[in-house]
């Protein structure tokens, strides 16, 4: 009987894990970028919608722990249809809240406590790929990422000015609900791996590992970095959302294009950004990492002098494509310095710096934006970003 090439079935799950992700991020920014939109209609403000945004990032920091020590002993087949499940409730939950009002709006985050698609994702392929090819093989998810993230702000902006914010949300609910049953009957079972020697003398079993990672030097100066960096992100994603809408104009349908572009720049970058950079310049994923945070920091300096709806597709393009950079060589560069039985929670732990950024961030951008405006919080992120320049330099 001839054998099947284990490599084989390596490809069958790693496409499995990236169509999951292509349709997770499909349905995540087709009703994202639309809450803005949402909360006014149901008659809150800007204030409202921060403590919206805050409540999602709670649920998220304290699931993304939760579910990266589970999946290290369940595996990542388990995390991606729990997950799946968890998103088919939370949008369907936001589809009804145009007709329940702004309370039933705060129930639908309670779900996303376990809505961790891509953890999941990033776990699974942590674990089919090798360390040579890890970064490359992140990056290829995040290209499916960016797919999705292109055509979901784009069509959830036309169908939700044309039959609704509920339709959307229900469009969601039902992808996510047929990504969860398709992925248990066709994703095999995974093995988590099992602890080693060396493992164990690390001390890092069990709930007492997410602690442990922390005290590994490496891997904290990589998180101690990330969340400089990511609440400067964050505050300026929070920020723009707002400021698009109510300084600039841009309408439903304008925002859904402009988040298009910006997922289309993501793709970009992990097609062929990456590799172009580390071919052309022989750079590092350190490398990359510290020119992405100084790429950043000027964008956002940049951002400020933006005056019409062009210029500011214009200035999301440096932030877009040192974002993506930023994000896939962080998660590569945390996996590599981690046990292959901890990468469910060292991801989780990226992932949990990476909502405490998105609690501190929109608060953060709130209050600076609404006392000093919105040029006061433009220099504000430059200048946290730019921290994290400092920390990168000094500390990787």
């Amino acid at each position: 009987m001839e054998e099947t090439d284990p490599n084989e079935h390596k490809i069958h799950q790693k496409l499995i894990i990236s169509f999951d992700i292509l349709f997770y991020a499909f349905c995540h920014w087709a009703c994202q970028p639309l809450l803005p939109y949402l909360t006014k209609h149901l008659g809150a403000d800007g204030i409202v919608f921060g403590y919206l945004q805050m409540s999602f990032a709670l649920f998220q920091f304290l699931g993304g722990l939760f579910m990266g020590a589970v999946m290290d002993q369940r595996g990542y087949r388990w995390g991606l249809c729990f997950s799946l499940a968890a998103s088919c409730v939370a949008y369907g939950l936001m589809a009804f809240s145009e007709f329940a009002g702004i309370a039933f709006l705060f129930v639908s985050r309670v779900p996303t406590l376990f809505m961790h698609t891509m953890h999941s994702a990033q776990t699974g392929i942590t674990h089919l790929s090798s360390q040579e090819k890890r970064t490359e093989e992140l990056g290829r998810l995040s290209l499916y990422y960016g797919i999705g993230f292109l055509f979901g702000p784009f069509l959830g902006g036309i169908f939700s000015t044309y039959f609704g914010f509920w339709f959307v949300g229900f469009i969601a609910s039902a992808v996510s609900l047929c990504c969860a049953i398709a992925t248990w009957f066709t994703l095999p079972p995974d093995t988590p791996h099992k602890k080693t020697e060396e493992d164990d003398d690390d001390g890092l079993g069990g709930w007492k590992g997410l602690f442990t990672l922390f005290g590994n030097a490496e891997i904290r100066e990589l998180l101690v970095c990330k969340t400089f960096v990511g609440i400067g992100v964050a505050s300026m994603q929070h920020m723009n959302a707002i400021y698009i809408a109510e300084v600039m104009g841009f309408t439903q349908a304008e925002s859904g294009y402009l988040m298009s572009y910006v997922g289309f720049l993501a793709a970009l970058m992990n097609i062929v950004g990456l590799q172009f950079v580390k071919t052309a310049t022989g750079a590092t994923d350190k490398g990359i990492l510290q020119a992405s945070t100084l790429i950043l920091t000027i964008a956002y300096i940049l951002f400020a002098f933006a005056t019409t709806k062009a210029h500011i597709f214009i200035a999301v393009t440096p932030i877009a494509l040192a974002t993506s950079a930023l994000y896939t060589t962080t998660t590569s560069l945390l996996t590599l310095r981690a046990p292959m039985t901890k990468a469910g929670s060292v991801i989780g732990l990226s992932h949990g710096v990476r909502t405490v950024c998105q609690i501190i961030g929109p608060l953060l951008a709130s209050y600076v934006s609404v006392t000093f405006g919105y040029q006061a919080m433009f220099r504000l992120g430059a200048v946290i970003v730019g921290t994290g320049v400092v920390l990168n330099h000094f500390s990787l």
